[in-house]
């Protein structure tokens, strides 16, 4: 009996960590509110209830309360750091961009000024594209060129003239559907996992950010196919 009290205390925990995990995701200020009372109030009609429960399944109830306690953190920053995108006023950015396309891959090197009423995209590389210019403007990242158009093989909605922007614009407003920590090149960053709409579907954008915020790399998947990948070079914002 000793044993079942603790399995179904376990439960219980377990139920409310998730719960409070989930709803941390949209709504971490209200969490960041009733988080410490709720717990709080388990624990003390729990303890009560169920004194005899092996320290072990108490060891693991504090591990999953601590894991629940970093995932609102880390959903709390990565809100935070979303409205900084959203405040934005202006931006340059500099990137490897790949398009991964069905029989091959496609690199160039490209720099970018955004600001909130549209885009301008240059190629720097390869050497004979250099130079060509791209104009991005509206909600829905509509692209045209000036002269030849960037040929990017069958990418329907995002493609190397666009994906700058489109990258600024998922983690301003896009849908976030993970956010957690993970190393990128020995670097701590923040992952997010962001669904966006377009004209051919869903785009996922998921962004790997250093600790001030900067994007450091993006992957963009359609279909569920990786269509484009950006490993940015630099990022200045205002």
């Amino acid at each position: 009996m000793k044993h079942l009290r603790g399995y179904l205390t376990a439960a219980i925990f377990a139920g409310i960590t998730y719960a409070l995990s989930q709803y941390g995701k949209q709504f971490a200020a209200l969490v960041d509110m009733v988080y410490p009372y709720v717990i709080r109030t388990l624990e003390q009609t729990l303890a009560q209830w169920s004194s005899q429960v092996d320290f072990l399944i108490w060891q693991l109830l504090a591990a999953a309360l601590l894991l629940a306690g970093c995932g609102k953190k880390t959903t709390s920053q990565a809100e935070s750091l979303r409205q900084r995108y959203r405040d934005m006023q202006a931006a340059h950015m500099e990137a490897e961009i790949t398009c991964h396309l069905e029989t091959e891959n496609r690199t160039f090197t490209v720099s970018c000024d955004w600001t909130p009423t549209g885009a301008g995209t240059t190629v720097t590389a390869p050497e004979a594209l250099a130079g060509l210019t791209a104009s991005v403007s509206g909600e829905d990242l509509t692209v045209s060129y000036d002269g030849a158009a960037l040929s990017a093989g069958s990418l329907r909605d995002v493609a190397p003239a666009n994906c700058l922007p489109w990258l600024l614009h998922a983690v301003a407003e896009g849908y976030l559907a993970e956010a957690g920590r993970e190393t990128l090149d020995g670097a701590d960053c923040l992952r997010l996992a962001l669904d966006t709409t377009a004209a051919g579907g869903k785009v996922l954008c998921t962004v790997w950010l250093d600790g001030g915020g900067a994007p450091l790399y993006a992957e963009f998947t359609q279909d569920s196919r990786v269509v484009l990948t950006a490993r940015l070079l630099s990022f200045t914002s205002e």
